[in-house]
């Protein structure tokens, strides 16, 4: 991987020939404006969210109830389930914009970050199906640290979320879990999907920003947030055709 961006809060990417350094951003004035644009988007987000809320529970509960008076047999019940299936996938990036749109402080309680990992992928069984293949090596002496564990699974959920989007044909995940110094623990999520091509990667971390047609662009951006309100930073590397390498770092308290 020669391609690094960090979402370490006053640092910007250097992409040159793999050597990872970053050079601090000096206008601090820029941070300020981004993070009322930010509030601007969120407050805007959270409200289609609500409205396009209250369409989708009428459609998929009248999806559902079709779903039981007509016979799975019957010529129409393929479409009922689509409306439904659809409606579902509709209420997932609601509740990503709602996320999006609260950007609400964390509540920390001492948890295994193991743990957390574990039950990411649980969850993201269903979409992982039968051409991806997940190996996982995850430390268990590491220490317990001072988190939100329901963010840090929207965390890790959306980032197994944006690796299987990039493996259309399947591939491989892999994950790893380990100490980073004395100071850090370090969750480390690889693919081998299509990678991110150099000029894509200072967008990675923004609102809306996605290169694939069926994308929506908030999970990474809703965990860079997380991340940095939890004092930690997301590290990622890619290379178009090579797969893509993102590096979670959270402090031991």
């Amino acid at each position: 991987m020669d391609q690094a961006r960090s979402s370490e809060p006053g640092q910007v990417p250097a992409v040159n020939g793999g050597n990872g350094n970053r050079a601090p951003k000096d206008e601090k004035g820029i941070n300020r404006v981004e993070e009322e644009k930010l509030r601007s988007l969120g407050l805007f987000a959270r409200k289609v969210a609500h409205d396009f809320n209250n369409i989708l529970g009428g459609i998929l509960g009248y999806a559902s109830f079709m779903k039981t008076i007509v016979k799975e047999d019957d010529s129409i019940y393929r479409y009922v389930d689509i409306i439904e299936s659809s409606a579902i996938r509709g209420s997932k990036l609601t509740k990503k914009l709602l996320d999006f749109g609260r950007g609400e402080e964390p509540e920390p309680k001492t948890i295994e970050i193991n743990g957390v990992v574990e039950e990411a992928f649980s969850q993201a069984v269903g979409d992982l199906g039968d051409k991806i293949n997940v190996e996982k090596s995850l430390d268990e002496g590491l220490p317990k640290i001072n988190a939100d564990r329901d963010q840090l699974i929207r965390v890790f959920s959306s980032i197994i979320e944006n690796a299987v989007e990039a493996m259309a044909d399947g591939g491989d995940i892999r994950v790893q879990s380990g100490m980073a110094g004395d100071s850090e623990i370090c969750v480390t999520i690889s693919d081998t999907g299509e990678g991110i091509e150099a000029l894509n990667l200072d967008a990675v971390f923004d609102p809306l920003f996605t290169t694939r047609e069926k994308g929506r662009g908030f999970g990474l951006s809703i965990a860079c947030r997380m991340i940095k309100n939890h004092g930690g930073r997301i590290d990622l590397e890619s290379e178009p055709g090579k797969g893509t390498i993102l590096k979670v770092f959270l402090p031991v308290k």
